[in-house]
């Protein structure tokens, strides 16, 4: 015969327990749990374009960079870009953005006043910010490309 704990005294121990760690536990996993949703969807991050096409003007002023088309959100004049040569990154400001080629876009951007680079090897242009999740979906494939 089996010798468990009785039936009242397993109720009894349920009614005197207040449940106070468990109920804590759970409002603290509430918490960080829409935290993390509110992160999700309302943090905006940016997204770059990276071209490794990119020639560079002799006198150093200027670097010339082919990207692709971004149909949802256009290369804009005055827009900031990155260019990277080995080590080192300078600032650089886009002046002329033209359609050329097939779905290819030409840039050409005004390079800080200080850039001493004897090749630019890729220029980082920041096409838009979005948030984590409309990054997530994109990668699943369900939102927009």
């Amino acid at each position: 015969m089996n010798q468990g704990i009785p039936f009242a005294r397993t109720i009894r121990a349920l009614d005197a327990d207040s449940f106070r760690g468990s109920r804590l536990g759970l409002l603290l996993a509430a918490v960080v749990l829409g935290c993390w949703l509110w992160w999700a969807f309302a943090a905006r991050v940016p997204r770059y374009e990276l071209s490794t096409n990119v020639t560079l003007d002799p006198a150093g002023q200027t670097a010339v960079a082919d990207f692709p088309v971004v149909a949802r959100n256009p290369i804009r004049i005055g827009q900031t870009a990155i260019v990277r040569a080995g080590s080192s990154s300078i600032g650089a400001v886009v002046i002329t953005a033209t359609p050329f080629g097939d779905g290819q876009m030409r840039v050409v951007l005004q390079l800080s006043p200080h850039a001493a680079l004897a090749e630019p090897i890729a220029v980082e242009l920041e096409v838009e910010r979005i948030s984590p999740a409309t990054v997530a979906l994109r990668a699943a494939g369900i939102g927009h490309p």
